[in-house]
């Protein structure tokens, strides 16, 4: 069974969300995802109540690492 697309909530740390995305794409032949998750802001004036869309995030874990090149920062 193939699926198009895929809408999906990840947890939260980047190892659980690369090996669950890696499972689905095997058992479900999926080849599009549309991730969700939380996202945050220091300043409590630009983000409380709002709907954040990141466009760039700080790189403290290991695993983006293997998906793109190294760099401290990334952009979506």
């Amino acid at each position: 069974m193939a699926i198009g697309l895929l809408f999906y909530k990840t947890y939260v740390g980047a190892p659980i969300t690369v090996g669950l995305l890696e499972d689905s794409t095997i058992e479900l032949d999926c080849t599009k995802y549309v991730l969700f998750g939380g996202a945050g802001c220091l300043d409590k004036e630009i983000a409380h109540g709002k709907v954040m869309i990141p466009t760039a995030a700080y790189r403290d874990e290991g695993t983006s690492y293997h998906y793109a090149p190294a760099a401290d920062y990334i952009t979506i």
